[in-house]
């Protein structure tokens, strides 16, 4: 938080606020009257609109220019609401509200400190914030804080007016608003009516397209009958690699008809173009198929994708929704809520897994969680495409899971397939692979259930396999040999667990014995797992037809669509904080 250099900017921003606040304009003031403030720098008009109404919120959100402008009127004419997702990646205001002091963050009260701010009764206390697309909301910047001051000295004058005058922002012409202006020569402000200006829209500009990639996918490809759908959209997954932290850029590429995940990929917005172009040619060249048909619902992945299309003979459709990747991100998004705002990946993996086994045990599965990773790993490395409709019933038996409510249902698979992409992102070839890291005693019970947990891996690792379509026996030359080696220590585990259970507590040498052992195989799983599965990187076909072709018994748990946001829920950006102390505010 930049304070240090504009102490005195940051007392008067406070006194403004704190002489707002005492006229409590939101008495009277509604939220549909909106007014704009000029910046006498920039030129660009902030609109003003006062909260509190309802008596929820107090404050007063600051929208800039036209972005800022069409933010507030798609929320106002319900355009976008909390169930959106793109609600508060959208918002491009400043924003100061009247908190009870508990409520204000430490760098706040730092602030108001050195300041030595005072103020008595509840929601007193001001709190300012900048809201920006693709950015986490952040502290003042000096520019900001100058600005800000402006509008709340010009917001308590207008408030005032209208109280005596209830029509002053009554427009004499439909489409204009009452902007206060300040006029240099004369060093005063006055005002005038102003027609907003249109909003411009963003044209992505041209990516320089692979000439030699695409020549290689039309020859190394086939077009099949199949519709893959393509959305952009922010993660409320902030990362902090600066300062303020920022949301990354998603694309997700699924299947329309049976919704499988083709990719899904985070980029930084301005290296967004360029990635998404390379991640869809990607996924043409691993399948080594072309879709008949790309679905996409905004027009910055027209802009994007119609070039490609029309060399690879490709239909280019937008729509008003997509909802395989719709679903899929819900999916995604309820998983990352629960994990805090710091990372998408949380920072106490031990607690997602063994929540994880809480549910698959909860839902009536027999698998563990070493048993899942193993599965899931099988899945990915087999040549043939293994769908959600197989999976489950690997996972759940013929009979599917015992889902008591939908809440759990939801929960149970969107965590099952956020560990399937967490697991297709992570790089084998430079990390190993990605598994459980449980802290087991050294006591009898403890290596049994170690054996047991390794014995799981191998054997879910190789059921995964054959769910591909890929039998030990039919593996490539060079991995049978793994294979093969995956099994005979599974065998030697389970010699060793018929020695510890046959063992009493006097004879640690046995025990000391098959310790070392489990170690050993342990090893040589993740050896033999890591060899199998880069091993079989290249010569994963994933053909879409092959996906059509495989059937399941099991029934189908939808994900329901994103309900209404509790005020007292976390905050869908991420933040940690409730929705009514961070996005809700500007709804």
């Amino acid at each position: 938080m930049t304070i240090e250099k504009t102490l005195s900017g940051w007392k008067e921003l406070y006194k403004a606020a704190t002489e707002f606040r005492a006229i409590e304009p939101w008495k009277w003031v509604i939220e549909t009257d909106l007014f704009g403030v000029r910046n006498p720098l920039s030129g660009e008009t902030g609109y003003c609109c006062v909260m509190g109404e309802m008596g929820q919120v107090l404050g007063m959100a600051v929208y800039l220019g036209a972005s800022g402008l069409n933010a507030y009127r798609m929320i106002r004419d319900e355009v976008i609401t909390t169930e959106d997702s793109d609600f508060m990646f959208m918002q491009d205001c400043l924003l100061v509200t009247f908190e009870n002091k508990s409520d204000l963050d430490k760098d706040d009260k730092s602030l108001i400190k050195k300041l030595d701010i005072q103020a008595k009764g509840k929601k007193a206390w001001p709190m300012f914030r900048k809201h920006e697309p693709g950015y986490f909301p952040w502290y003042l910047e000096p520019q900001d804080v100058a600005y800000m001051t402006l509008v709340v000295q010009q917001a308590k004058e207008v408030c005032l007016r209208l109280k005596d005058n209830g029509a002053l922002l009554l427009p004499p012409v439909e489409g204009r608003y009452l902007v206060r202006t300040y006029h240099k020569e004369s060093g005063q402000w006055g005002e005038t009516w102003m027609t907003p200006e249109p909003l411009q829209e963003k044209v992505a500009q041209p990516v320089k397209l692979d000439e030699l990639a695409l020549q290689k996918i039309k020859k190394n490809t086939r077009t099949v009958r199949s519709a893959w759908e393509i959305d952009f959209f922010y993660v409320p997954a902030p990362i902090q690699e600066e300062e303020r932290p920022i949301y990354p850029y998603s694309i997700l590429i699924a299947d329309k008809e049976t919704g499988f995940i083709h990719d899904m990929y985070f980029s930084e917005r301005k290296k967004a173009p360029v990635v998404f172009v390379e991640r869809l040619l990607l996924c043409m060249e691993q399948t080594g198929t072309r879709p008949s048909e790309i679905v996409v619902k905004r027009q910055e992945a027209v802009d994007l994708f119609q070039r490609i299309a029309d060399r690879l003979g490709i239909r280019l459709q937008k729509t008003g929704s997509v909802p395989a990747v719709e679903q899929a991100r819900r999916s995604m998004e309820s998983h990352l809520l629960k994990k805090g705002p710091s990372s998408a990946v949380s920072d106490d993996e031990d607690d997602d897994d063994e929540k994880m086994e809480e549910l698959l045990l909860k839902a009536g599965s027999e698998i563990s969680i070493f048993g899942l990773y193993g599965l899931i790993y099988g899945c990915l490395a087999a040549p043939n495409l293994v769908m959600p409709l197989v999976l489950m019933p690997a996972i759940f038996g013929r009979d599917g899971a015992n889902f008591e409510t939908e809440s759990q249902a939801e929960e149970t698979i969107g965590n099952i397939m956020s560990l399937w992409n967490n697991i297709n992102q992570w790089d084998v070839t430079t990390e190993g692979i990605l598994l459980p890291d449980f802290d087991y005693p050294s006591t009898k019970d403890g290596l049994l259930q170690r054996s047991v947990d390794a014995i799981d891996l191998a054997s879910s690792f190789i059921s995964g396999l054959e769910l591909g379509g890929l039998t030990p026996d039919s593996m490539p030359d060079g991995l049978k040999k793994d294979a093969a080696l995956l099994v005979r220590v599974s065998n030697i585990l389970i010699a060793e667990i018929e020695t510890i259970e046959k063992s009493v507590k006097s004879q640690s040498k046995k025990l000391t014995e098959a310790h070392q052992a489990i170690e050993r195989a342990e090893g040589i799983i993740d050896i033999c797992i890591t060899s199998i599965y880069c091993g079989l990187k290249g010569a994963r076909p994933r053909l879409p037809e092959q996906i059509s072709k495989q059937q399941s018994p099991c029934k189908v748990v939808p994900l329901p669509h994103r309900d209404k946001v509790g005020r007292n829920e976390p905050c869908p950006c991420g933040s940690g904080k409730k929705f009514k102390k961070c996005c809700g505010l500007l709804h």
